[in-house]
C-alpha cells in the first residue's frame, strides 16, 4: 500500500508508524474506514462482535498490502474493549 502521495497535503496525512483502532470494522463503513487507514500506512486493529467478519476485514486489508489484526469485541462491554486494545498494543 505504499504509494507516492499525489498531492502535497497527502504526505501530511500519512499514518506510517501509527496504529488505529476501528470498532464495527467487520463490515460496511467500519470496514471501509479500516481499509482507508491502512492505505495511509496505519496498522489497524479491527474490532467487531462477529469474529468471522472481523477476520474477513483483516484479510481484505492484508490482501491489499496493509497491516491489520482482528479482535472480537462488543463495545457495550468496557472490559472487552480494554482487553482488545491491550492485545492490539502488544
Amino acid at each position: 500500500m505504499d504509494s507516492a502521495p499525489s498531492h502535497p497535503l497527502a504526505a501530511m496525512l500519512r499514518l506510517d508508524g501509527r496504529s488505529a483502532v476501528v470498532t464495527g470494522a467487520g463490515a460496511g463503513l467500519g470496514r471501509a474506514i479500516a481499509i482507508a487507514l491502512a492505505q495511509q500506512g496505519a496498522e489497524v486493529a479491527i474490532l467487531d462482535r462477529d469474529p468471522a467478519a472481523a477476520e474477513e476485514s483483516a484479510r481484505q486489508v492484508q490482501q491489499a498490502g496493509g497491516r491489520a489484526r482482528a479482535f472480537t469485541c462488543d463495545v457495550a462491554h468496557a472490559q472487552q474493549v480494554q482487553q482488545a486494545v491491550a492485545q492490539a498494543a502488544s
